[in-house]
């Protein structure tokens, strides 16, 4: 997806409940958390919801038989991360030691969260560093086998 699509926070109530279902759901399943989750919207108004998501590419429709079944185009970590960025430069103007300031300065965040959001942190860290060597190692691969083949193609190591 790569514009940040807004939803409505009824939209965003029915992909809450296809993400917890793995992505997928077809219509009665829906309809049945929806009950349970104690909105007793029309089917009719589900079915406009489920056409926008459709639209708005957050859903594709397949027929199986005579049921329809829908299924995530996003996933919701990313979806969360769209919205994040979208939060973040309209609200921070993308700056976002500020929202953390705001965190703290409002005690938002407790002590144990900082000490976990530190450990994440670091784990992130880590991982990324892992990833980019692991590029670099890459990168130098393909680097010394396109010298060997240049070399070879002009004859330079031959005796």
């Amino acid at each position: 997806m790569e514009k940040a699509q807004q939803i409505s926070q009824s939209e965003l109530e029915i992909m809450n409940i296809i993400w917890r279902e793995n992505g997928t759901i077809s219509f009665a399943p829906l309809m049945e958390e929806l009950g349970r989750n104690g909105k007793s919207w029309k089917a009719n108004t589900v079915v406009t919801f489920l056409a926008r998501l459709v639209d708005k590419g957050f859903l594709s429709i397949e027929k199986k038989g005579r049921n329809n079944i829908y299924k995530s185009q996003i996933n919701e970590r990313d979806y969360h991360a769209s919205q994040t960025k979208v939060f973040l430069k309209k609200i921070y103007d993308g700056d976002a030691k500020e929202l953390v300031a705001s965190l703290l300065r409002h005690e938002y965040l407790t002590a144990e969260d900082i000490e976990e959001l530190t450990e994440f942190w670091k784990i992130e860290r880590a991982a990324k560093g892992r990833e980019s060597n692991n590029n670099g190692a890459n990168k130098t691969k393909v680097r010394d086998a396109n010298r060997a083949k240049s070399r070879d193609s002009e004859g330079g190591d031959a005796i």
